[in-house]
């Protein structure tokens, strides 16, 4: 008869199970991606802005992990793995604008809430605070009742502290002594005679 036959195997077990693996962990990363920019937007860490300006580079990266993940030269199997990961990108994007925009919507109605609480609060501070009152002998009047809401309002409690606006003052004058401008009621250096 003849000569014996020999037959080894292609694929071997170690092969098929660390393709399977890289694949599988690859895909499960990719597919974590809305999940983080949620997160990180969420935070305030990125915004949607910045995410549509990295746009390009994110599809050139895509590829680029396309072409790690997938086993062999076929661009056919790389584009199958991109797409995804370009299209999970870009609703991350809209993921990104959505929490963007509530977070916007949300600072613009807590900063016209606490303007118009800061103005009645200082107004009300201009005024005495605490009133005689003829049954204890000294009990808070609408003035101080006005500051106690606008220090809830804001989370400071019953201590207060100095009202948003001084806050905001003191941190554009500091940022004008910074950049070398005179303080209001000063002179620069460069003016002096």
């Amino acid at each position: 008869m003849g000569a014996a036959v020999t037959i080894e195997p292609q694929l071997t077990v170690n092969e098929v199970f660390g393709f399977s693996i890289k694949l599988l962990l690859g895909c499960g990363l990719i597919f974590e991606l809305p999940l983080l920019i949620t997160f990180l937007a969420g935070v305030g860490v990125v915004t949607h802005r910045s995410l549509w300006r990295f746009n390009r580079y994110a599809i050139v990266l895509s590829f680029i992990v396309g072409a790690i993940i997938t086993p062999g030269p076929d661009v056919m199997s790389q584009v199958l793995v991109s797409l995804p990961i370009v299209a999970l990108y870009n609703l991350s994007i809209l993921i990104a604008w959505y929490i963007t925009k509530r977070r916007e919507k949300r600072h613009a109605g807590d900063a016209i809430e606490t303007t118009a609480v800061d103005d009645e609060s200082a107004a009300g501070r201009l005024k005495t605070c605490r009133t005689s009152d003829a049954s204890s002998g000294a009990g808070y009047g609408p003035a101080a009742r006005r500051v106690k809401a606008a220090n809830a309002l804001r989370g400071r409690g019953e201590g207060g502290g100095p009202p948003r606006w001084v806050i905001q003052e003191l941190a554009i004058l500091r940022q004008l002594l910074r950049r070398g401008a005179a303080a209001p009621g000063q002179v620069n250096r460069s003016q002096r005679k």
